[in-house]
């Protein structure tokens, strides 16, 4: 029995071995089993990839015989994705606003009905809806995601957010993950120093209180006046 498999265009090639091998003879209400070892190229798509099989054998009285079928050999590749703060109109403690955080899919397969969440820690508050629905992330895409949470006053340099991703892989296997991502925090002097906050403007104050006080002197002065002339 002469096995043969086809790897032509499948993305498929042999390790160790050749893609055909000899059992000598079956015996009647008998099996046997042979195994190939195959490396899958990078282009190779991560599902079920069908291979084209041969078998050609001979019966007791030499009769030739061809038979073939198509097996399915799956693919897999462990999600790979990568995480990052985009964006965060928060520097300052004390302070409500928007975070974004990207999903980029850095693997092989896709990331499917992804779901981004937000977990509600002691550092801060969560002021928008906790999950932001991403969808299906392709290899070399990235989605993000969008929360308003206000951060409790604090000492610290930075504050982690926590955040867990829910998604599931081309064969649909459900996938719960956590990560945590740094906010910085800054002095209101250094955030205006750096110029992540604009410097507080007193210029309108001042004028307003020398239009007040020129009033007062005018009430004064007009005040005055009208006392000596009743002299």
């Amino acid at each position: 029995v002469k096995v043969t498999v086809d790897t032509t265009g499948t993305g498929f090639t042999p390790v160790g071995t050749t893609n055909q091998k000899t059992i000598k003879r079956i015996s009647g209400q008998s099996s046997e089993e042979i195994s190939f070892r195959f490396f899958a190229d990078a282009n190779t798509e991560i599902k079920v990839n069908p291979l084209p099989v041969t078998l050609t054998y001979y019966d007791k009285f030499s009769n030739e015989y061809t038979h073939s079928v198509v097996v399915g050999v799956p693919v897999t590749a462990k999600p790979t994705y990568l995480t990052n703060l985009e964006d965060s109109e928060i520097f300052i403690a004390g302070n409500k606003g928007r975070v974004v955080v990207s999903i980029s899919n850095i693997g092989k397969g896709n990331l499917n009905f992804v779901v981004l969440e937000i977990i509600d820690k002691d550092e801060y508050e969560i002021i928008s809806s906790p999950k932001s629905y991403l969808g299906n992330l392709e290899s070399d895409d990235f989605e993000t995601g969008q929360f308003d949470i206000f951060i409790y006053p604090t000492e610290k340099a930075s504050v982690p957010i926590e955040f867990s991703l829910h998604y599931r892989d081309s064969y649909d296997k459900v996938y719960s993950e956590s990560f945590i991502l740094e906010n910085k925090l800054y002095s209101q002097e250094k955030a205006t120093e750096i110029g992540l906050k604009a410097p507080v403007d007193y210029s309108g104050t001042a004028l307003f209180f020398v239009i007040i006080i020129a009033i007062g002197g005018i009430w004064w002065y007009r005040r005055k006046c009208s006392k000596c002339k009743r002299k």
